[in-house]
């Protein structure tokens, strides 16, 4: 298949292939690669494990296409049955750029290519299959196929330093891999008496006790139901702390449960969908986030960006953020004592760190570098 330059004969077209399309990282990510080449006709498909369904997509995609077939969970089946759809339907829209965004997508998405002319592709990279905390047996087959796809990808885009590294440890080459961090609206905040102020009234969070935030959709693979653990945990040391967890998702009504059930009404509050995450940020005094899964996690970007230190497990960019000068913990995934003590450590600091630059994650440096990947994959 032939690659057409931007010389404007005709708009470039561009298919997105989304394993599973999310309110969050993922709906950003598409929006802001759709903003960055304005000029293509934009087209997206999703896998059948997405959620939300499609809650405002970018108005600039010329059509959003469902298939079922495309799982996040491995599939012999479905996996070679959504090769051959994808190919076919790259055969029949004839895309300039396939762009993927997920791991799963990556490797279904490129692997159809494989049957079609190999059209140039951009793997955007947010998380690795082959992290720190993948299963040893797990972690040999996702690196091979990262190899043995590699030659087939024009360009990667990686959210992290740490994500880049490992990219490139694979044996892909440097050139080949751009770090584009992903995309956040950070301005400036209210004071934290006026955010805290604010969350008080909105919703009853108290105004006078240390406040311990968790910003992600509340999902398995962001360790959400874990955080009671945390909580009790803490408590043993010091009732004081209150939890906030701000974000939805499909553990949302569980997680209340659970809280309830270990004794933590009053003490705990999950908001769900909050607008206003820059009031959750200011307001609190440690970010805490316990994903597995991560490969440079926003909420802590946001956290980071604000002068607010934060717990972590140690994923890739969480060491990332400590280097550019955050203040953070970093333990070891699943030790939810180790994380409470650092809460507790956190807690008794007498100040806040400086907050780092986040120019990097500014819209402007991140359509620029969305825009610089796929110029080059469709023009070289």
């Amino acid at each position: 298949m032939a690659r057409r330059p931007l010389d404007g004969s005709r708009p470039p077209r561009v298919l997105h292939l989304c394993t599973r399309y999310l309110s969050g990282g993922t709906d950003r990510r598409v929006r802001d690669m759709v903003a960055a080449l304005p000029e293509a006709e934009h087209h997206l498909v999703v896998g059948g494990d997405s959620w939300p369904a499609l809650a405002e997509p970018p108005s600039a995609l010329s059509d959003i296409t469902m298939e079922p077939t495309l799982v996040r969970r491995v599939s012999l089946v479905d996996d070679a049955r959504a090769v051959v759809r994808i190919a076919r339907l790259i055969r029949r829209l004839r895309p300039d750029l396939l762009v993927t965004h997920q791991s799963k997508s990556g490797a279904i998405g490129r692997t159809a290519t494989l049957l079609c002319g190999r059209p140039p592709a951009v793997h955007v990279v947010s998380t690795a299959p082959f992290g720190p905390d993948t299963p040893r047996r797990a972690a040999p087959l996702y690196r091979t196929v990262e190899r043995v796809l590699a030659p087939v990808t024009s360009r990667y885009a990686a959210v992290g330093t740490d994500l880049a590294d490992r990219l490139v440890a694979l044996g892909i080459p440097r050139a080949k891999v751009s770090v584009v961090r992903a995309g956040l609206t950070i301005g400036e905040r209210r004071p934290r008496a006026e955010a805290r102020a604010a969350l008080a009234g909105r919703f009853g969070v108290p105004a006078d006790r240390p406040l311990v935030a968790s910003i992600a959709s509340v999902e398995a693979r962001n360790g959400s139901w874990e955080l009671p653990r945390l909580a009790r945990a803490w408590r043993e040391r010091d009732p004081r702390p209150f939890l906030l967890v701000a974000g939805r998702g499909p553990l949302d009504e569980a997680l209340r449960r659970t809280l309830c059930e270990a004794g933590l009404t009053g003490h705990s509050l999950v908001l769900g969908p909050v607008h206003d995450v820059d009031d959750v940020v200011a307001a609190a005094d440690v970010v805490v986030l316990l994903t597995r899964d991560g490969g440079l996690p926003e909420a802590l970007v946001l956290a980071a960006a604000a002068g607010v230190p934060f717990v972590s497990y140690d994923v890739d960019g969480a060491r990332e953020l400590r280097e550019l000068g955050a203040d953070g913990i970093v333990v070891a995934p699943g030790d939810v004592e180790a994380a409470a003590g650092a809460v507790e450590h956190l807690l008794a600091a007498a100040n806040r760190p400086p907050a780092i630059d986040a120019t990097p994650w500014s819209r402007d440096a991140v359509l620029a570098g969305y825009r610089s990947v796929m110029f080059d994959a469709l023009t070289t």
